[in-house]
């Protein structure tokens, strides 16, 4: 084999190689996408295996969220999750259709409600009020409450928002509250798959957002949330838990 033969076989290679390395930068610097906040991901920090296929993300918690149902965020389809609900038992007791609340436990509800193919879900167990003292008496001011019966109350975003002035990205979080007799706190965590608040970490903490307490006219017997759209843009509007003689709301909007 020639000197000259084997020159051009390396300027060849090399030329090839070339040719190949500004896609292969544009790729590594392109990313993952993660597939429950959407955001670019560029590093493999946080990986899970579904079906044989690597998923990189963002950060914990959205691993987290797509282990714990993959479906969901690979279906292409996650806005039929907000499907109408149905009238429940806890419905005609806040409606006075049925007068005496005698049902033991507390039925698990949700409330969702959808942006297109983004979307906001809360799952809780919603108690009664049972001629009980709530706020200050089965509610202890000043502590952690899970805003529900049974397992923590999840929330469930499928899209980026903010909740009053600060960002959360799409996943899926616990919902706890701190009451207070003139101001909540209200707590968005990562452990969304607990009792109660009984694992609770304030490590965990993705934000807090201080808001005030609002009076009702009519009492809500049953644990009740509510999302409310702006009528000016069908975006953003309000989270709402009422329960008792008192509603808690948190503004939100979805990100673009």
């Amino acid at each position: 084999m020639s000197g000259s033969y084997i020159l051009r076989l390396i300027s060849l290679l090399f030329l090839l190689v070339l040719g190949r390395l500004p896609s292969a930068i544009a790729q590594q610097a392109g990313g993952h996408i993660d597939p429950v906040c959407k955001m670019n991901v560029s590093d493999d920090k946080f990986t899970y295996t579904h079906e044989g296929k690597a998923y990189y993300f963002c950060a914990q918690n959205c691993k987290q969220s797509f282990a714990a149902t993959p479906a969901t965020y690979l279906s292409g389809q996650s806005a039929t999750a907000c499907l109408p609900a149905m009238p429940d038992y806890a419905d005609s007791v806040n409606k006075g259709i049925i007068q005496q609340d005698n049902l033991k436990g507390s039925p698990r509800r949700s409330v969702c409600q959808s942006f297109g193919d983004d979307y906001m879900k809360v799952d809780y167990g919603a108690p009664g009020v049972k001629e009980r003292v709530i706020w200050g008496g089965l509610v202890a001011y000043d502590k952690v409450w899970a805003g529900g019966a049974h397992n923590a109350t999840k929330l469930t975003l499928m899209g980026n928002a903010l909740l009053g002035k600060q960002e959360l990205l799409g996943g899926e979080y616990a919902l706890f509250f701190i009451p207070g007799k003139d101001s909540w706190t209200v707590i968005i965590n990562e452990n969304f798959n607990q009792h109660l608040a009984d694992d609770y970490d304030e490590k965990k903490d993705v934000l807090r957002i201080k808001v005030k307490p609002k009076k009702v006219k009519q009492a809500v017997q049953r644990l009740t949330y509510d999302i409310t759209l702006n009528p000016k843009n069908s975006r953003e509007g309000t989270l709402s838990l009422r329960w008792e003689q008192l509603s808690i709301e948190i503004p939100f909007k979805m990100m673009d």
